[in-house]
């Protein structure tokens, strides 16, 4: 401090000065792309993660024959979503709400996936 006072510097602008010191220290200790995650995490507008419905009484597993729209597309309420196989029959997947597709977990395919397994937001 003496080189401070040494230097002509006045209460107040050592005061600063300190601040300065104490801030500088305490961002060091945060991690650098913290903020910056944060901010573009929340950034993402409202959306739900869709699970493959039970399309019917005895469902218990099925497989995505297709997907009827794709990634980025809107649709609305009644639009089949994609076709789901059962172990009795073909079954269509209807939305219930407006909305926009915006990433396919699942691809059509082979796969088994059970009841409640994520396959689209």
């Amino acid at each position: 401090m003496a080189s401070m006072a040494a230097r002509g510097l006045s209460l107040a602008g050592r005061n600063l000065i300190r601040r300065k010191t104490l801030v500088d220290q305490s961002s060091s200790l945060r991690l650098p792309g913290l903020s910056i995650a944060k901010r573009w995490l929340a950034s993402y507008p409202p959306h739900e993660v869709v699970g493959l419905p039970a399309l019917s009484p005895t469902m218990e597993s099925g497989t995505i024959a297709s997907w009827n729209l794709e990634e980025g597309q809107a649709f609305s309420a009644g639009d089949i979503l994609c076709s789901v196989e059962t172990d009795k029959a073909t079954v269509d997947f209807e939305a219930q709400d407006d909305g926009v597709l915006a990433k396919i977990l699942k691809d059509a395919g082979p796969d088994s996936l059970q009841i409640g397994d994520k396959i689209c937001i």
